[in-house]
């Protein structure tokens, strides 16, 4: 576990969340196909994550902030794994690291990517091209690809849709980096509506302090030790962007 001051002891105190928060847990399967797809109406049926054994409504905005590669590994590798096998659409973003890098790293996590790269099931990108393909970072541009990343696969048939990006692209002089935590933010009102679950990944040996308190006024759920749990720093949305205006003035770097 990550020890901040104050944090850790709040964070140990805090219980594992209850599989039915996030919504309406009771959609039943629908067939199409035989491709056991999800209606519209049924898709906040829950979802496994793979790294507990607590199952989930989909739209689950997750922060990992850590220091320990291993249990990086473990979260991220199961929680790929598990979304495949369970006929979602999943997408990983990486920094530093080209295609081939990327489905490197993801085989040592124990993710089948020629498998399910093969059925258009996985998709592997880098942080530039997911976060600023452009070559500037806006939360505007990022939460409409979300938009249309969301709704495209659920249109193509996947039962639902999760993501997970390395973050410390912020740390690498992008333009508009500075405005990371608005689009974190605002990320919460675009998963109620379209709910893709995300984990956000934070490396607490890169970023400061102050970043990481920052990430963590923005998630309302976090994982701990291998478990979800309520994040009891989430700030809300309305009441965040109210005192924070938008961009982060503090240095994210250590």
């Amino acid at each position: 576990m990550i020890h901040y001051p104050l944090i850790h002891r709040r964070w140990e105190a805090t219980r594992p969340i209850p599989s039915d928060v996030g919504g309406d847990s009771r959609g039943r399967k629908r067939r199409n196909g035989g491709k056991g797809v999800m209606t519209v109406e049924d898709h906040r049926e829950d979802v496994d994550l793979g790294f507990t054994a607590e199952r989930f409504p989909p739209g689950q905005h997750m922060c990992l902030i850590y220091n320990d590669e291993e249990e990086r590994r473990r979260v991220i590798g199961r929680f790929l794994q598990s979304g495949l096998e369970g006929e979602e659409f999943v997408a990983y973003f990486a920094q530093d690291a080209a295609p081939e890098e990327i489905r490197h790293q993801l085989q040592k996590l124990g993710v089948e990517c020629a498998r399910y790269e093969a059925r258009n099931q996985l998709q592997l990108l880098s942080t530039h091209d997911a976060y600023f393909p452009e070559g500037a970072f806006t939360p505007e541009g990022m939460l409409e690809r979300l938009r249309h990343f969301y709704h495209d696969n659920r249109a193509r048939g996947w039962r639902h849709v999760r993501a997970s990006g390395e973050m410390h692209w912020a740390l690498s002089g992008v333009p508009g980096a500075d405005r990371l935590f608005e689009y974190e933010c605002r990320l919460n009102d675009l998963v109620r509506d379209h709910p893709l679950t995300p984990i956000c990944q934070y490396d607490a040996r890169r970023f400061s302090g102050a970043a990481i308190f920052a990430a963590l006024q923005v998630h309302p759920l976090m994982i701990v030790q291998g478990q979800v749990v309520r994040n009891p720093y989430y700030v809300d949305v309305t009441a965040w962007l109210a005192r924070w205006g938008g961009a982060f003035l503090s240095p994210m770097g250590q």
